[in-house]
């Protein structure tokens, strides 16, 4: 992911597997209904922006972008 590579030391990226026990848990913990869908969590622990549905990197890119400037 060209994503995490460019801000994998400014951002946590985790990838949750809903068919693993451990990424279903989590994905309840955030109430996800449908995939692909984006949590972006400031460093309080806050959902800031969700996203769900196929977008593009540049699209994501913009949420991270934001993030990093409210930080």
């Amino acid at each position: 992911m060209a994503l995490k590579e460019k801000y994998g030391r400014q951002v946590e990226f985790i990838v949750a597997d809903v068919d693993d026990p451990q990424g279903n848990t989590l994905a309840a913990e955030f109430q996800v209904d449908a995939i692909p869908n984006f949590r972006f969590i400031d460093a309080k622990g806050n959902v800031v922006q969700s996203y769900t549905g196929v977008t593009t990197q540049k699209t994501l890119e913009k949420y991270i972008q934001q993030l990093l400037r409210d930080k």
